[in-house]
């Protein structure tokens, strides 16, 4: 006879989501600061204008307004570190999910997500 897993109250599964979304964002928010570095963000943006960069004018970027220059960089550093935190991501959101699933239904996650 099968052992049946145990189940949870309603309101524990909210305590159980809080904790993996605050993992998810301190990690997200740690790897921006990374990435707002001024040396990691040169190294960055000589990556993304690689491409484009002889079709700027005077190969740089154009500030057009007070805070752009700002508010671009956290997009970048923002951006990057959604990329790079997209494994630990994932994990969390399986870790909360995969406990619902049956057995046979756990079996097609890894697949499902490679196709």
């Amino acid at each position: 006879m099968p052992v049946e897993p145990k189940r949870m109250p309603f309101l524990q599964h909210f305590h159980e989501l809080r904790k993996r979304l605050t993992v998810i964002a301190v990690v997200l928010f740690v790897l921006a600061l990374v990435f707002y570095d001024a040396t990691i963000f040169k190294f960055l943006m000589d990556i993304f204008l690689a491409p484009v960069r002889h079709y700027l004018p005077g190969g740089k970027l154009t500030v057009l307004g007070p805070f752009e220059q700002m508010t671009f960089r956290f997009k970048v550093a923002f951006m990057a570190a959604l990329i790079v935190s997209m494994p630990v991501t994932l994990y969390e959101i399986f870790a909360f999910l995969t406990p619902a699933l049956k057995p046979r239904e756990k079996k097609w996650i890894f697949p499902t997500v490679l196709a």
